[in-house]
């Protein structure tokens, strides 16, 4: 066994096996969580009484580098962008807008910073949102790729995205950039394919 092979390097403990009958966020956390947020919002970036909205990003958000808007405030984005990645480890319906907006990290513009306080207004209607993981027998992976054909304006790049599940549970997902140039629609979806298959390769090892 693993263990075996690095406890004469690392002092571990075996805890022997575990069962997960049911785990999800608890409603204690999301109301710390709702908190943090509401305060987040109306102390700093003064967005008090924000409406609620239907969805992480605009229907039609066609972002890029220089999209002729003035410059905001770069160390306030970049703050928020940070912030809004620990959401990540539990929510990965903001994966892609999070990933969108933090490719503009260094050249942030009022336009960026708008799509981001949107983002914002979205995480605070679905702050109740959870994981919910359940003890099951199937312990099949199966995978779930898509790609953005070309949605980069800026280099033309796709974006690939995908979710792992052991039986009907999530238990990664990423979304990424592709380093290279789709030439069609399938070749991007083919690459987030292949990306989406190797994650299932590395988990069924674990």
């Amino acid at each position: 066994m693993m263990s075996s092979n690095i406890s004469p390097a690392y002092l571990l403990s075996n805890l022997g096996p575990k069962l997960c009958s049911c785990r999800k966020i608890s409603p204690l956390f999301n109301r710390v969580l709702a908190r943090c947020l509401s305060s987040f919002m109306q102390l700093r970036l003064k967005m008090v009484g924000a409406k609620e909205v239907q969805t992480p990003m605009y229907v039609s958000a066609n972002l890029m580098l220089d999209d002729g808007s003035t410059s905001c405030d770069a160390i306030e984005y970049r703050r928020t962008i940070g912030s809004l990645q620990y959401l990540l480890l539990t929510r990965p319906y903001l994966d892609f807008a999070v990933n969108r907006l933090a490719q503009f990290m260094h050249k942030s513009t009022v336009t960026h910073w708008q799509h981001v306080k949107w983002l914002l207004c979205y995480v605070k209607q679905t702050i109740h949102f959870s994981l919910l993981l359940r003890h099951q027998s199937n312990s099949m992976l199966k995978g779930f790729s898509d790609a953005d054909w070309g949605g980069d304006l800026d280099d033309r790049k796709s974006t690939t995205a995908y979710m792992i599940f052991m039986g009907n549970n999530p238990i990664s997902w990423r979304t990424m950039k592709q380093k290279v140039v789709a030439r069609s629609s399938t070749e991007a979806e083919y690459q987030a394919l292949v990306t989406a298959a190797s994650d299932i390769i590395y988990c069924s090892f674990q």
